[in-house]
């Protein structure tokens, strides 16, 4: 029954991403597709969300969950302001840093190798939850997907975002939800090169640090065979968990 609908979902995926052949399937009540971690540019990384997004308003089609990595850059949300650079827009394209406009929640922040970028397309109206709901479960999500890799992190720290080790900030979030789906999502701090963090006032909170899932574990084992790969399983594990999927689909 599982490769019967995972066949069913390639074909209709395959109309998602361009075919114009309509494919008509039953979708499992309540499904998650999971995609798998892929490499991209920030520019891909919005173009696959559209798609998914656009494809998620059809009756035939499911929730969706997106594992990318993104060069090195900084993104502005709704709330991002050039204050929040700490070197001049040119001085960060000489270093190799790209800057983008992006249309989520939130303030500056930054992405790159070593950062798990995840974004879940989902359904709210489908899951009968609200926003700030939505959310707190995503916090609980990083913190149990932490949990698993050896790091105590909590979040709902008043006035500041994301999740953190004690006074150290983990993971980000920033969504966008428009006619009941979400975009955007979580960037978790794998094994970050967390000196890119030293060049911007990162979620508009300047006497905050970032850290790291390797540097919290203090370079042990665990992260080191294929930390992304591993951290993406543990995280799509835990979110079908958290959010009450009763059938996950993973993609080839």
């Amino acid at each position: 029954m599982r490769n019967t609908l995972a066949r069913a979902f390639q074909q209709t995926a395959g109309r998602m991403m361009g075919s114009t052949r309509r494919v008509t399937m039953e979708v499992p009540e309540h499904a998650l597709s999971v995609h798998p971690f892929q490499e991209k540019s920030y520019q891909e990384g919005l173009d696959l969300q559209d798609e998914c997004w656009k494809w998620r308003q059809e009756p035939d089609s499911m929730d969706s969950l997106l594992f990318l990595q993104h060069p090195h850059m900084y993104t502005f949300g709704k709330r991002g302001e050039d204050k929040h650079l700490l070197k001049s827009r040119e001085e960060l394209k000489g270093m190799g840093i790209a800057l983008h406009e992006s249309p989520r929640g939130g303030e500056l922040t930054y992405h790159g190798p070593g950062q798990l970028v995840v974004y879940p397309i989902v359904s709210l109206r489908k899951l009968g939850i609200g926003p700030r709901e939505y959310v707190e479960r995503l916090e609980d999500v990083i913190i149990d997907t932490a949990k698993a890799c050896g790091v105590e992190a909590r979040g709902r720290i008043n006035c500041r975002t994301g999740v953190w080790v004690e006074d150290r900030k983990l993971a980000a979030i920033g969504v966008r939800i428009a006619r009941g789906v979400t975009t955007h999502g979580v960037a978790i701090n794998v094994n970050t090169d967390l000196s890119y963090f030293d060049h911007i006032v990162a979620c508009g909170i300047k006497d905050a640090k970032a850290t790291s899932l390797h540097l919290e574990r203090g370079n042990r084992e665990f992260l080191e065979v294929d930390p992304m790969k591993e951290v993406s399983a543990i995280f799509g594990r835990v979110f079908g968990e958290h959010f009450g999927y009763r059938t996950i689909i993973t993609r080839d």
